[in-house]
């Protein structure tokens, strides 16, 4: 069961569009662990947000995750003036290998 997902970065906006670069590190129950490095590119939202779709690849794993390989697609809209997180999406797709 996922327990934690943590994200940095960096982006490049200008006038609600631009690019992010990014890190995940996605943290199970068990302390296992899967990395994944992601783009995104963001643009206008309605009511003065903005939407950052991305995808990443999964780049390794520790523990039983040490085999994993895979894509995470991710979709985010947020208030970059509040400074609120927003509504986020993730879709992991990864196999494992012997």
């Amino acid at each position: 069961m996922l327990a934690e997902i943590w994200q940095r970065g960096l982006a490049d906006i200008a006038d609600g569009a631009g690019t992010t670069s990014s890190y995940y590190l996605f943290v199970m129950e068990n302390g296992d662990k899967f990395f994944v490095r992601n783009v995104n590119v963001i643009h206008p939202a309605a009511a003065g947000k903005l939407v950052a779709t991305g995808v990443g690849h999964i780049t390794g794993g520790t523990g039983k995750l040490g085999t994993i390989q895979g894509i995470v697609r991710q979709l985010t809209t947020f208030d970059p003036v509040a400074g609120v997180p927003g509504d986020s999406q993730i879709d992991i797709d990864y196999s494992m290998g012997k």
